[in-house]
């Protein structure tokens, strides 16, 4: 929501509830109101009415925005406000001087695509459109441009994890089987040779696995609450071949009453996204 101003402090109340609210714009009180919001709407017509008497052909960007956006006790004072005056300040500090109506898209527009960040063209699109709307400007000149993206050559690379060698494959299932048990070697034998998803190892049930056909189906994957299970990600159900260290991983594995194949460590419960994000820390460490 846009600036809004009240006599006490923005945020406070008065120590007297009967007590009115008194709208007042750089010292000069306008009037007295029931409601805090009845005073700062007050303050906003005042400002407004005022700059279209002095004429809106000489208003700046920086007297605009100061006046009605940039207030220390405008509300509400959350992070996406903090947002918004950073993207106006920004804004304002590379077109302050300029005046309101000789705002262009050809004026605007490379400044706005050369930055990386979306308050970049958030923020002064909503307040060029406040502006039209007060009748300031005839056309906001970048209501139809696209939120500014990083350029492919400017993103920062992707941390790689070198590939695991055999060699580091077996340290990996010997400390799994040292931390969490047998089983949980098994399991790192099985992920290291068949490969699926976080979430469809977790999820897979004893049904899915044809040992004498050698195929494995994804029909389901883990969700964040223990119990629920979602589609496959994209949709991707599908019967993938069941490669034989795998399928010996398989046959290790005890079973439980419930249908599925793994389980947590000592309550026996299917797995969730959290739990298996516990079981794996302990093996890291």
């Amino acid at each position: 929501m846009p600036f809004k101003r009240g006599a006490h402090g923005g945020r406070r109340k008065p120590a007297d509830p009967n007590k009115p609210f008194t709208a007042r714009v750089r010292g000069v009180e306008l009037g007295d109101y029931a409601t805090w919001d009845d005073a700062a709407a007050a303050e906003q017509s005042f400002l407004l009415r005022l700059a279209q008497l002095c004429d809106p052909e000489l208003l700046t960007v920086r007297d605009y925005a100061e006046n009605r956006w940039l207030q220390e006790n405008a509300r509400p004072s959350d992070d996406s406000n903090a947002t918004l005056k950073s993207g106006i300040r920004a804004f304002v500090s590379e077109f302050g001087h300029m005046l309101l109506m000789m705002l262009t898209v050809g004026t605007v527009g490379g400044w706005v695509r050369s930055q990386t960040k979306k308050s970049a063209l958030v923020a002064p699109r909503l307040m060029l459109s406040d502006a039209k709307y007060w009748g300031l400007i005839d056309e906001n000149p970048i209501i139809e441009m696209r939120n500014p993206r990083r350029r492919r050559d400017e993103t920062p690379p992707k941390s790689v994890l070198p590939p695991l060698t055999p060699s580091g494959v077996i340290r990996l299932e010997n400390a799994a089987g040292k931390v969490l048990g047998p089983e949980w070697r098994a399991a790192v034998r099985f992920v290291s040779r068949q490969a699926p998803r976080r979430g469809e190892f977790g999820a897979l049930m004893h049904d899915d696995i044809d040992l004498l056909a050698q195929t494995m189906r994804i029909e389901r994957q883990m969700s964040h609450r223990a119990g629920v299970y979602k589609d496959p990600k994209w949709d991707s159900f599908r019967t993938v071949i069941l490669l034989p260290d795998a399928a010996e991983a398989y046959e290790q594995v005890a079973r439980r009453a419930d249908p599925f194949v793994w389980h947590t460590i000592g309550f026996d419960r299917p797995l969730s996204r959290a739990s298996l994000w516990r079981l794996w820390d302990d093996v890291r460490r």
